[in-house]
């Protein structure tokens, strides 16, 4: 086997940067509450039941979202952190 047709393996680094990119944090995210809508519609026949998933979904969504970003910020160096544009 020579040493071309071995596939190089993406640094630590590299897979960090590629996943930490805000479309696919966002894609991912995005995909995760859809999933979880999709699913306590498929749970749930009563109307009521079904409200109090999509709430506690809702609810679980945005305090993950919350945390998350809280964590980022002090994980990450503060070069890397994104902060919104200044006008």
């Amino acid at each position: 086997m020579s040493p071309a047709s071995v596939p190089a393996h993406p640094r630590r680094e590299d897979m960090f940067e590629r996943f930490l990119n805000p479309q696919v944090a966002g894609s991912m995210v995005l995909l995760g509450f859809t999933m979880s809508i999709f699913l306590a519609g498929l749970a749930f026949l009563d109307p009521d039941r079904l409200d109090e998933a999509k709430m506690g979904i809702f609810i679980a969504s945005l305090a993950s979202g919350v945390i998350g970003y809280l964590l980022l910020q002090k994980a990450l160096p503060k070069s890397r952190v994104m902060r919104p544009a200044r006008e």
